[in-house]
């Protein structure tokens, strides 16, 4: 029962890696994408931001179908489940969004290509919130309901005596005291 728990645990942190892995490049995709255009085309100041905002929101939207279907095969509870991982994400989104501001000046004051800091610092907090985020998809986004691995109709048939259990019935005090009524030969 081990080994299989194990397993199971391993096979679900392998799926969550290649999950994690393809939302990664392409969060980090559009965060590339957008910081190339907000800076190269718009020339924003803080670009890199309102890029890791917009990419970030892509890219949840993508990542909580696959987490769901794929990784945590949960079933059922969209909303709920939604409203969780936008919370974790949120949470994560928020975080990178001050590691960016911190990490970006500082790598732009050390780099020969300033223009690099932004990619640098995204592709760092990439790696930090694909950590951080496992296990606030595991116990917060989709967390297993305190029955877990039990259906209703598994619920049931614990309820029920075994088969092999014959059903005895209740025994009255008129039937303990009533006697065959014939002659003995």
């Amino acid at each position: 029962m081990m080994e299989l728990t194990f397993n199971k645990s391993l096979e679900q942190k392998v799926r969550y890696l290649i999950a994690g892995a393809a939302n990664t490049i392409l969060g980090y995709g559009l965060f590339a994408l957008f910081n190339l255009v907000f800076n190269q085309r718009f020339h924003l100041q803080y670009g890199y931001l309102l890029a890791s905002i917009l990419a970030n929101i892509l890219a949840i939207t993508f990542a909580f179908l696959v987490y769901k279907w794929f990784v945590f095969k949960t079933v059922g509870n969209y909303y709920a489940e939604w409203i969780r991982c936008m919370g974790v994400y949120g949470a994560s989104m928020l975080v990178t969004l001050v590691g960016l501001r911190i990490l970006v000046p500082i790598l732009q004051s050390g780099l020969s290509h300033r223009e690099w800091a932004p990619y640098i610092a995204g592709a760092f907090m990439a790696i930090l919130t694909v950590i951080a985020s496992f296990f606030g998809h595991k116990h917060i986004s989709f967390r297993a309901p305190k029955n877990a691995g039990l259906t209703h109709a598994s619920i049931s048939a614990l309820r029920k005596p075994p088969e092999s259990v014959l059903p005895i019935a209740p025994v009255t005090s008129a039937k303990l005291c009533s006697h065959n009524s014939e002659p003995l030969a």
